[in-house]
């Protein structure tokens, strides 16, 4: 396959009891990826789970070496990726899927992202700060959490932290303090990765304020080349066909293509 590639990996950190932060020596993705594509990720041989396991590209190195994964440990195969060794063989599939658009110089951008869907909006910000002007929220259910944002590239956009329970940074949703934040000022675009919920919210705000908004859709994607037929998303009227798949139109859509009543 054009996109099979074997990385080494480097680093595997624990951020939370059920996540980890991962470093891959891959030049070949690394040069090639964009803010907003994912992976396929396996670790195991022929007697392991079927499929890979799609996981969003949260940053690239400044070489252009190696990449970074956020995982969080929710079954079998994220299992594995998790338990895997320094210097461990790991097999790749990508740079897979379609990112968000690139800035415009000047362009004011507001990112959400709900715990771990702040990955792919890291990367965004990693690769384009500067370009224009970005604000970052970031989300998560309680303090327990929040050891995922304890990143430095999401530390230097001064992101706005919140908490569901308020046990850190500010309390309510992440929809919340985006509210706020368009209450100020509207930006240009919004772009957002993170639950169902959390997106069917924001692209509903960004939809009432007619703002450009753009979401990564977190969903599972068995194959992540469009032949299994199982990430179909439905489409509004607009987008010109029924359905999408998030692998290969996606991850990131337009958020008014998107039929969030349907889906």
């Amino acid at each position: 396959m054009k996109y099979l590639k074997k990385a080494k990996l480097i680093e595997n950190t624990v951020i939370t009891d059920d996540c980890r932060r991962l470093k891959l020596e891959c030049p070949e993705i690394a040069a090639e990826a964009a803010p907003g594509q994912f992976v396929q990720v396996r670790t195991w041989d022929e007697n392991g789970p079927l499929l890979s396991r799609p996981i969003s590209i949260a940053g690239v190195s400044n070489d252009r070496k190696h990449i970074e994964l956020w995982v969080r440990i929710v079954g079998k195969g994220t299992k594995a990726i998790c338990s895997a060794g320094v210097g461990d063989e790991v097999t790749l599939t990508g740079p897979l899927g379609n990112g968000f658009k690139r800035p415009e110089a000047g362009e004011l951008i507001y990112t959400a992202g709900g715990s771990l869907g702040a990955a792919p909006l890291r990367f965004f910000a990693q690769r384009f700060c500067g370009c224009g002007d970005l604000k970052c929220v970031c989300g998560a259910a309680t303090a327990c959490d929040m050891s995922i944002f304890d990143d430095p590239v999401i530390k230097s956009t001064g992101a706005v932290l919140t908490t569901d329970d308020g046990t850190m940074g500010k309390k309510g949703f992440v929809t919340d303090a985006l509210n706020e934040l368009l209450d100020e000022k509207a930006p240009d675009r919004i772009i957002a990765c993170g639950p169902h919920a959390m997106l069917k919210a924001v692209a509903a705000i960004a939809a009432e304020r007619r703002i450009k908004c753009e979401v990564s859709l977190d969903t599972y994607m068995s194959c992540g080349i469009g032949a299994c037929m199982g990430c179909a998303v439905p489409m509004s009227a607009e987008y010109g066909k029924p359905y999408a798949h998030a692998c290969t139109d996606g991850p990131v859509f337009d958020s008014k293509m998107i039929d969030w009543e349907a889906f």
